[in-house]
């Protein structure tokens, strides 16, 4: 009966340990951006195959004006380990105090399998306060942090006095690049396209 007792009871905990773990996640804000602009991968998964425009940010103008530390990307295998299993079962079965983490819970949103790693992928993470609304936030950023912008090589040019005019309105010091398809290679370069 002592055991029954002590399992319900601990199911309990269990449940809370997962409502606030799940509280975290949607309380979680992510920034993501890559250290490179010139995958052939990431231009067709993530700009409609060409079509769109890739933000060029210093991250350090980013990292001083938000107060967060940009992350790097980790890239495994395997899942992170947030709490030891054995750690759990003794808490459960035995009453020993919750056990510890084993890594920060950042850790999670900063590990992705290892086929990605092609991305190259970095990240800014926090968690907005409790009481927050929705899954997302719109946040500010500094407009000097915005230095270039890079068109890619099926972008159509009819938009490109729009695309000029908001950059000009967000930092007038940025550059404005167009991807270019080798002809011999599935490589890709870029050119500053004059004002």
């Amino acid at each position: 009966n002592r055991f029954v007792d002590v399992v319900i009871e601990e199911a309990a905990t269990a449940r809370q340990w997962n409502s606030y773990l799940w509280d975290i996640r949607q309380r979680s804000r992510l920034f993501c951006v890559s250290a490179g602009w010139d995958s052939v991968l990431m231009w067709s998964h993530y700009s409609n195959e060409h079509r769109g425009v890739v933000l060029g940010f210093d991250t350090k103008i980013l990292e001083n004006s938000w107060r967060v530390p940009i992350y790097e990307m980790q890239y495994d295998d395997e899942l992170p380990v947030l709490i030891d299993p054995k750690d759990w079962y003794q808490h459960v079965i035995y009453g020993t105090d919750l056990p510890q983490l084993l890594i920060d819970p950042v850790s999670w949103v900063l590990t992705k399998h290892s086929g990605w790693d092609y991305e190259n992928e970095w990240r800014f993470a926090s968690v907005e306060k409790r009481g927050a609304i929705g899954l997302h936030s719109d946040v500010p950023f500094n407009q000097e942090s915005l230095v270039e912008v890079v068109l890619g090589d099926r972008f159509d040019q009819g938009r490109l006095a729009e695309i000029m005019t908001l950059m000009n309105g967000i930092n007038p010091n940025s550059t404005l690049y167009k991807v270019v398809r080798d002809t011999d290679s599935f490589n890709i370069s870029r050119y500053v396209v004059p004002s």
